[in-house]
């Protein structure tokens, strides 16, 4: 049986987020609002209702028997592999994706984990479609993160053999210094 955590939203996570402008921002958002919309009404829409939409709209109508409003709040219901836990993830609007970031990388009690943990950390407490590439591009562009990534080792030339007619028609020295 598994492990519900229905009472422990993530809000308080997210800074100077404030759970209404959260609210706020997922009814503005032009992807998030259509589902919201759906789910007011209690109806899950046909495929051609969504089709009209973008991917996004699709992903979340895909994922609409996950989609539960907590505290008025849309959050996707996430059980884990194991199947031991459910994790409500709150549906992040594309407006506070960067103050999303910002508090879980770039604060100074986030550590610039680079992406897999920031990954692991925002995916614990967030949903959003492309939300892993997001992160991976937050963390590769990183003035920080990047300014403490050791820098690619420069390849050598590669080691090519001479083809000579003679002998001695070409000759190489290494010379030593003092």
């Amino acid at each position: 049986m598994a492990k519900n955590r229905t009472d422990e939203l993530p809000v308080e996570l997210i800074g100077e987020i404030a759970p209404e402008k959260l609210i706020q921002s997922q009814k503005e958002d032009s992807d998030i609002k259509v589902i919201i919309e759906y789910k007011n009404i209690d109806v899950k829409p046909g495929w051609h209702d969504v089709s009209r939409h973008g991917n996004k709209v699709k992903t979340y109508w895909n994922q609409s028997d996950s989609l539960e409003f907590k505290n008025g709040i849309l959050c996707r219901k996430f059980e884990n592999i194991s199947g031991d836990e459910i994790i409500w993830q709150i549906v992040l609007p594309k407006a506070l994706k960067r103050a999303v970031m910002e508090q879980l990388h770039n604060n100074i009690t986030s550590g610039h984990l680079w992406i897999k943990k920031t990954l692991a950390g925002v995916t614990n407490r967030f949903y959003s479609c492309g939300l892993r590439s997001d992160v991976e591009q937050w963390c590769k562009t990183c003035d920080i993160c990047a300014s403490k990534k050791t820098p690619q080792r420069k390849a050598n030339a590669p080691i090519k053999q001479y083809n000579v007619g003679a002998p001695l028609e070409r000759v190489a020295i290494d010379i030593m210094g003092p």
